[in-house]
């Protein structure tokens, strides 16, 4: 569909809204939808004058509709969830025409920022002004295969760093009776995979972007990472092996147990105990090792934010309803027991809910680690060019590969000056691109 006719149809859909005088807010989450709906059911006989109704799209026509909408100033839904990935899209033009509204003020007087860790407002977050109330945090560990590990008696408890957990799992990567097919690897692990590599140079402490919104692509430590990551994935000494969540192949190298080791954000929980049931019990959680000694043992993958569009009708109906729904510790509790996704809202963290066992993974109080973490998360941008960056980032990364492998050259500190100038081509790019935009020009 053109962008005329998303125009078109979103007039027309405005149009029925207003006859029946009903306000919309917009997920692509079915699950929140379920969780949302008995709520919005007792919003709507308490509030009869101002009903809301749940509209569920996928993520691509939720972005076109809200885009269009924002860009044309054609009223879109009264509240929306947008995810990570999405919101900086909206950060685009100067702050005063950001298509949602500002709530930095509000969250201030109101206490919510000392509710929630500054690093889950960092996504929505645009020259120093709040977008949108934080929805989860994602703090992310290191899920091992305990049945295959202890039982060849390593012990993973003393394990600090990436160094650390691929020299004590070294002895289970083996070819299996010489069949290619059978091969074990630690970590699953991609370069093309957008969302590890930005949790992995997050976690080592780099950025894309610097705190005014300019590129960093180059960097010493990016530079570094680089290296080790092809290392990771390739070459005498590679450890890793895509094995892609939400898709059959990755699904039978995990439970082959051909892939031992595997970033488990809170959400990701979920999705396995789904997908692949047959490994409860043969689970456990570890902190995620640290990329130097004495480093992050964490990071962050994924996040929705709710945002009020600028055209909502009325402002002090849809903030009152937004905290309803992302405030509420009966919602908190229910989201954590249905989609294992952990509330931002640290006075909840007390309820028994999120102190229970999990048989999943082998009886761990899998909350309790997940929320010991947040003190380490890593704080992102919201640059709209994230995406770009990112981009620009695995570019560079799958051009160091392949140079070392032509060249059969894996020592990090002879790829070092490579990397270095692969990652100031790569930054040309995204400069060029970003001078179009006199807002986010990185000047």
């Amino acid at each position: 569909m053109t962008i005329g006719g998303v125009v078109c149809a979103m007039v027309i859909t405005w149009q029925q809204r207003e006859a029946a005088q009903t306000s919309e807010i917009w997920l692509f989450s079915p699950q929140h939808r379920d969780l949302y709906a008995p709520h919005i059911e007792a919003w709507n006989r308490k509030n009869p004058e101002m009903p809301f109704q749940l509209s569920l799209l996928s993520q691509q026509a939720l972005e076109r509709r809200l885009l269009s909408g924002f860009f044309s100033e054609i009223p879109v839904a009264n509240l929306v969830e947008v995810v990570r990935e999405m919101a900086p899209k909206t950060f685009a033009g100067p702050l005063d025409q950001i298509g949602f509204v500002d709530l930095t003020d509000r969250i201030k007087e109101e206490g919510i920022d000392e509710l929630i860790h500054p690093a889950a407002f960092s996504p929505w977050t645009s020259r120093g002004r709040i977008f949108g109330l934080p929805h989860d945090m994602h703090t992310t560990t290191l899920a091992y295969r305990a049945d295959i590990i202890e039982a060849a008696g390593i012990d993973l408890s003393a394990v600090e760093t990436w160094d650390d957990l691929f020299e004590a799992l070294r002895p289970l990567q083996e070819n299996v009776g010489g069949n290619e097919r059978e091969q074990v690897y630690i970590l699953n692990f991609s370069l093309t995979d957008a969302s590890q590599i930005e949790a992995i140079l997050l976690q080592a402490g780099g950025n894309f972007f610097g705190p005014s919104g300019e590129p960093t692509l180059v960097d010493p430590l990016h530079a570094e990472v680089m290296c080790r990551l092809v290392n990771w994935v390739d070459g005498p000494n590679r450890v890793a092996i895509a094995a892609p969540e939400f898709r059959a192949s990755g699904n039978f190298l995990k439970l082959e147990g051909l892939v031992l080791t595997n970033l488990m954000p809170d959400w990701l929980s979920s999705v396995w105990k789904k997908d692949l049931p047959e490994l409860s019990g043969k689970l456990k959680l570890i902190p995620l090792p640290a990329w130097e000694r004495g480093g992050r043992r964490t990071t962050v993958i994924g996040g929705t934010m709710m945002g009020i569009p600028r055209t909502s009708g009325d402002f002090e109906e849809s903030w009152e309803l937004a905290k309803q729904l992302y405030l509420s510790e009966e919602i908190a509790v229910s989201l954590y027991k249905e989609t294992d996704i952990i509330t931002p809202i640290s006075e909840h963290w007390d309820h028994p809910a999120f102190n229970e066992p999990d048989p999943y993974f082998s009886n761990q109080r899998k909350a309790q680690l997940y929320i010991e973490l947040v003190e380490d998360m890593p704080m992102r941008n919201a640059s709209p060019y994230n995406n770009l960056a990112n981009t620009c980032f695995q570019n560079a990364l799958l051009q160091l590969r392949d140079y070392a492998r032509a060249n059969d050259a894996w020592d990090e500190a002879s790829l070092m000056p490579i990397a270095m100038d692969l990652l100031k081509r790569q930054q040309a790019v995204l400069e060029r691109q970003m001078s179009r935009n006199a807002f986010h020009s990185g000047s």
